[in-house]
């Protein structure tokens, strides 16, 4: 699940050098600025020469070889929210430069924020329990509140006003 992007203030940044952003979800509302990652996967075929009586090797002298790479990336919105959140956006799909930028180095493991000192921190939440889960795909006016379940305790996000 897409967690909500922090309104009312600057991001926080991230850094890509140190992994990949969370996974982009296919149907989940993104606004520009929202990086995500995602894995593309290309499969490529190749005949090459071969000894004939080796295993997979035609009476010819060549055997057809299978090679398939996977890729992970990190993606920002570029653009307009609709894109984004549209599955025909998909960060490795076919029009997704239309929507994404693609960074140029393969991410692995997780980001984490970066210590920037423009970074907005939220208030504490201060309501009695926890607010209804955040559901992707939802549209939610400013002020509404929504929680987000993490392992071991929940985070509270509050939405803002457009920017």
């Amino acid at each position: 699940t897409a967690l909500p992007p922090v309104l009312g203030g600057p991001r926080p940044s991230f850094a890509s050098a140190a992994g990949c952003h969370p996974a982009y979800v296919p149907g989940a509302s993104y606004s520009p600025g929202d990086v995500v990652s995602a894995t593309s996967t290309e499969t490529t075929t190749s005949t090459v020469s071969c000894t004939v009586g080796d295993a997979g090797c035609g009476a010819n002298g060549f055997k057809t070889e299978t090679t398939t790479t996977s890729e992970t990336h990190n993606y920002e919105c570029t653009t307009n929210a609709a894109w984004c959140s549209s599955s025909a956006y998909d960060p490795t799909g076919q029009y997704s430069s239309s929507a994404w930028t693609k960074e140029g180095a393969e991410c692995a493991g997780t980001a984490t924020p970066a210590t920037a000192a423009a970074a907005v921190i939220p208030a504490a939440w201060n309501g009695g329990g926890c607010p209804a889960a955040f559901a992707a795909g939802t549209a939610y006016d400013a002020a509404d509140v929504v929680s987000v379940a993490m392992t071991g305790y929940s985070m509270v996000y509050q939405c803002a006003a457009e920017p």
